[in-house]
């Protein structure tokens, strides 16, 4: 039997056993509601799958009867009561109870009894009622930072065994029953605990691995969403912690920049809370500062049609960088100018209520481009940027756009005498900006994948932003393999077979 805990094991990461030494730059809230739909989950598929079961053939002998019971299956599974729950301070804990199970089986039988011989076969049927269990739940993580899950324990008990034996001899079929139901219930209360086990130390922990703890982004970053810490937990929810950081995927050198903490004060109402810091996407503009990402030559070639001549020296349709500093025109006549910008601090966002930031500082420098022969120096510009984000979140990836962008310009170190505050302007408003809102929010459409698999899926998403933070309140929804290939299909319920 295969249990599918893949949603459980999404929303519950596995944790390494050393103390938090630093604030975390992602924080999961799994709370007590996430683990009642982990339950109906796990319920689901435990019905779909328990029926169909064998039970190993048994032989025996009762007084002067011989007996063999085979090809023994479950025919049917109701439902029990079940719950997943905290168990502070380091698991989790599965219980169910009011378990009704339907098993069918064939018997053979042998009389002897001094010169009697008598034999017969046939079926029998068997309900088990008051099936229960209780299983105890331990997370960890393995060397690589990924979860690891193990049982630990397991008991299961059983009310009431009910034997049903189709035939004619009914004084001699009595003779045997007894110990057809004995031998059922206490083979059903082993197979039962080893299943259960199974599914956790087995078919859990392979869907483990399917959680992605390191992300490739762009072919030069890794988004490291490693364990850092022990698991908190508390009798509403539990919380783990990850690295959050994104790194240069050649070196893996940790950021210098602080990490701020993370609010306690939200609700536990959804499934799953994330908490993202704003540590992970200034992570990311160090590691892009330091190795040089933050660097672009603009030219024609990378303005739209309709701009392709502001950076012309001499006009030959409309308004052109030309016309607004006349010094190039007739210095650098019938040329174009190129753009060399590049980042001079590392860009730092910053959340606030309702609101995020992003500011930059860099430098552009101007150069008149000659054909095969080196650029010429016009002059530098000192340009501040500040912009605020819209974010949005869809299929489990974090998206940001551009809502408003304001750049502060001033020249310096001019070749080329005095710069109008006009041709800054019109430098800004024709160039940089057409150019550097379209990368950004290209940057922003490509989104950073959060830490699921792909059978979890997020519904009635919430987001909310709070100093350094942005916080992910959301329900999940899982959808098995199965219900992928058959397109959502929904899948049949199981009922227990009437006997």
């Amino acid at each position: 039997m295969v249990v599918d805990f893949s949603l459980l094991l999404v929303l519950i990461v596995g944790t390494f056993s050393q103390t938090l030494s630093t604030n975390p730059g992602l924080k999961a809230r799994i709370t007590q509601t996430g683990l009642d739909y982990a339950t109906k989950v796990a319920l689901d598929s435990l019905s779909s799958k328990v029926v169909g079961l064998r039970i190993p053939d048994q032989h025996g002998k009762s007084g002067d009867v011989s007996y063999d019971v085979t090809n023994s299956r479950i025919t049917g599974f109701q439902r029990p009561q079940s719950s997943i729950t905290m168990n502070p301070p380091s698991g989790l804990r599965w219980t169910a109870s009011g378990t009704v199970i339907a098993l069918k089986g064939d018997w053979h039988y042998t009389l002897k009894k001094w010169f009697i011989r008598i034999s017969d076969h046939g079926s029998f049927d068997v309900t088990v009622k008051g099936l229960s269990f209780d299983l105890g739940i331990k997370l960890g993580a393995d060397k690589d930072g990924r979860p690891d899950i193990s049982s630990s324990g397991c008991s299961c008990d059983i009310g009431s065994v009910d034997v049903k034996i189709h035939g004619k001899l009914d004084v001699i079929y009595n003779l045997f029953k007894g110990v057809i139901g004995k031998k059922i219930k206490d083979l059903l209360k082993d197979k039962m605990c080893d299943l259960i086990k199974d599914a956790i130390n087995k078919d859990a922990e392979n869907a483990l691995q399917k959680i992605k703890v390191k992300t490739t982004i762009a072919k030069l970053f890794m988004l490291d969403y490693r364990m850092t810490s022990s698991p908190k937990f508390t009798p509403q929810y539990m919380e783990t912690y990850h690295k959050g950081e994104v790194l240069w995927a050649s070196s893996m050198t940790d950021a210098p920049i602080p990490v701020p903490p993370m609010p306690d004060n939200v609700g536990s109402q959804k499934m799953l809370y994330l908490f993202v810091s704003d540590y992970l996407f200034n992570s990311l503009s160090y590691q892009s500062q330091i190795h040089g990402v933050l660097r672009y030559n603009l030219t024609t070639k990378d303005l739209p049609p309709s701009n392709k001549g502001v950076l012309n020296t001499t006009c030959l349709s409309g308004v052109c960088i030309g016309e607004l500093i006349p010094q190039i025109a007739s210095k650098y006549p019938n040329k174009q100018v190129e753009l060399r910008m590049m980042s001079t601090q590392t860009p730092m966002m910053t959340s606030l209520k309702n609101e995020v930031g992003v500011f930059c500082m860099g430098t552009i420098g101007m150069y008149a481009t000659v054909p095969n022969k080196p650029s010429i120096y016009l002059v530098n510009l000192n340009v501040s940027m500040n912009a605020t984000v819209n974010l949005s979140i869809m299929n489990e990836k974090l998206y940001a756009k551009i809502d408003q962008l304001i750049f502060n310009i001033s020249a310096f170190n001019s070749a080329v005498g005095p710069i109008s505050d006009r041709a800054l302007q019109f430098v800004t408003r024709n160039a940089i900006r057409i150019f550097v809102e379209p990368a950004l929010n290209k940057l922003g459409k490509n989104g950073f994948p959060l830490p699921t698999t792909g059978n979890v899926k997020f519904v009635n998403t919430e987001l909310n932003l709070v100093r350094d933070t942005l916080i992910i309140a959301t329900d999940v929804r899982y959808v098995s393999d199965t219900d992928t290939a058959l397109k959502f299909v929904p899948r049949k319920r199981v009922y227990l077979e009437k006997t």
